[in-house]
């Protein structure tokens, strides 16, 4: 159950027991105030309406400032915040480790700035523009997850991430047709951040069972072999246990089907096979045969001897890499 008050802080409860068609009494939540942040956020020494900002802590708080700018967050459990600002036409800012205390109100001014851009031109192995693709750049210069903007290619490959802080990130290629790439260290500003997409190969196969028959709905993934080359892909089997892994990256890959989707819940153990070469434009074959698992039973009990019960086991081959 939840409850929630302006200016209170929220309460959750569970495991509270009721009864059809009675009615189940005693179910008193007691609210403490919490503290308050109050976000004025600026920009040239102008106050900005229309931000967004929201606080990260032991709570949660999020408002948009009126016209003078200020943002009210009311409610927050006593701690440690971190208060992000964003507002169109300006980078984002983040304030850091912001104390809240019951029943006490905290300035945090925001002072936005226009910010930086990273610029470029993405286009095939021919050299044709690709239009339509999608370039998002993060960073960490704001925090854990980082902060970023994303842009869709135009008709001649350009693109122009604005109002970024100044620092370096990360810019990711997306694209349905195309390898994923992305580039660490990108410093913004920076006007020359273009890339090369290829198509990748592609990995086909079948996943079968011991008897030679097809094994559907299992997971299929592969990665580079070392995997510090940071190629990746994966898929799922059809009905007659075929897949087809697209937009792979040239190079050497381990193909491995998964534990967790499907296979033990079938009775099988997971296999893989390495030195999967996968070459530009081409078909590579990569069939895998599943083993049939075996079981392992026991009891696990405490000191005295007693059974205990929700225990999680798990166990890996001294010879493989199954687990």
């Amino acid at each position: 159950m939840y409850v929630g008050a302006t200016g209170f802080v929220a309460q959750w409860r569970s495991g509270i027991s009721v009864t059809q068609g009675l009615s189940t009494g005693g179910v008193d939540f007691r609210l403490t105030r919490g503290g308050t942040l109050r976000v004025t956020v600026t920009a040239g020494g102008a106050p900005v309406s229309g931000a967004w900002v929201n606080a990260n802590g032991p709570g949660y708080g999020y408002g948009t400032p009126g016209s003078n700018g200020v943002a009210t967050l009311s409610g927050l459990s006593p701690g440690t915040y971190y208060v992000y600002v964003t507002a169109s036409g300006y980078a984002s800012a983040r304030k850091n480790r912001i104390s809240v205390q019951n029943n006490q109100t905290t300035d945090v001014p925001v002072a936005l700035t226009v910010g930086e851009q990273i610029s470029g031109r993405i286009t095939n192995t021919s050299g044709a523009p690709i239009s339509g693709v999608q370039v998002y750049a993060y960073g960490q210069s704001l925090g854990y997850y980082g902060w970023g903007n994303s842009y869709i290619t135009d008709g001649n490959g350009q693109y122009a991430i604005k109002n970024l802080p100044a620092g370096k990130y990360t810019v990711s290629i997306y694209s349905a047709d195309y390898v994923r790439t992305s580039r660490w260290g990108v410093q913004a500003p920076s006007s020359g951040a273009d890339f090369v997409l290829s198509r990748g190969g592609r990995i086909v196969g079948k996943v079968k069972a011991p008897d030679g028959g097809g094994v559907s709905g299992m997971w299929v993934y592969a990665y580079a072999d070392p995997w510090r080359d940071g190629g990746w892909a994966w898929g799922y089997t059809g009905a007659d246990g075929s897949y087809t892994l697209t937009r792979v990256p040239a190079g050497s890959y381990v193909v491995r089907t998964s534990m967790g989707w499907g296979a033990t819940d079938k009775g099988y153990v997971p296999v893989s096979v390495r030195g999967v070469v996968v070459a530009e434009d081409q078909n590579t074959t990569a069939d895998l045969t599943l083993k049939t698992g075996v079981t392992i039973t026991g009891k696990v009990t405490d000191e005295a001897g007693q059974a205990i019960g929700g225990v999680s086991l798990w166990g890996n081959a001294n010879d493989s890499d199954s687990w």
